[in-house]
């Protein structure tokens, strides 16, 4: 059985004009524009990813959510619980990108506070809480391309808490990473299921899976302010 990531693409993009207008009326102005675009291909090493997880669901107000980014235990996002969106198991030792959305309309009350859980929290978002959570389209990503990605340690440093408040919340949280910290290993296990698939040609073609055209996209701003 094998899978990959393919067409992986990271993108966002802040775009805007600065403009004054002097007291002879003319007016000045200029570009205040900053974006990023990055190619994932399929691995374990820089620009690279292996796994995928997304997930969506409405919190009622007062709710909490921990999720387990290490292998999304006991959330179904369609596929089974702890699956990826094609049913096989998610286990990610390093995340590439994170994006998580408030999905409520842009006048609801509703608040998404994102912080490390108190039990074995991962910390590589950090904490957003009180006025600092995410109100209606509000939205928050992390990308981290370096080969060393950002870490998750299965039982120490791995589970994220939502919490709605005020009023119920629909979010969507996306990931990828990578499945093994180390690329030989990877590699010779890449190797391994190389010299194998001639003889077992039919089941793996039956098996393989393939994520293709994904992509995260942090929202395009052309004017923005946050509490």
């Amino acid at each position: 059985m094998s899978r990959s990531l393919e067409n992986g693409l990271l993108k966002w993009s802040f775009a805007a004009t600065a403009k004054n207008t002097l007291a002879s009326s003319v007016n000045v102005s200029g570009p205040v524009n900053m974006s990023q675009q990055i190619v994932l291909s399929d691995g374990v090493s820089a620009n690279q990813a292996n796994r995928t997880w997304y997930f969506t669901e409405t919190l009622a107000s007062g709710a909490e959510r921990t999720i387990d980014l290490y292998d999304a235990a006991s959330l179904d996002a369609g596929a089974g619980a702890g699956n990826d969106p094609l049913g096989l198991p998610v286990a990610m030792e390093e995340i590439v990108a994170i994006a998580i959305k408030n999905k409520n309309v842009i006048t609801s009350t509703g608040i998404l506070t994102i912080e490390p859980s108190a039990s074995n929290g991962w910390l590589g978002l950090g904490s957003h809480t009180g006025n600092n959570g995410l109100r209606g389209q509000g939205s928050i990503s992390k990308i981290q391309p370096h080969e060393t990605g950002l870490d998750v340690t299965d039982l120490s440093n791995h589970k994220l808490k939502l919490t709605a408040v005020n009023a119920d919340v629909e979010y969507e949280i996306i990931v990828y990473g990578r499945s093994d910290d180390d690329e030989s290993s990877s590699s010779s296990s890449s190797s391994s299921s190389s010299s194998s698939s001639s003889s077992q040609s039919s089941s793996s073609s039956s098996e393989s899976s393939s994520i293709s055209s994904s992509s995260v996209s942090s929202s395009s701003v052309s004017s923005s302010s946050q509490s």
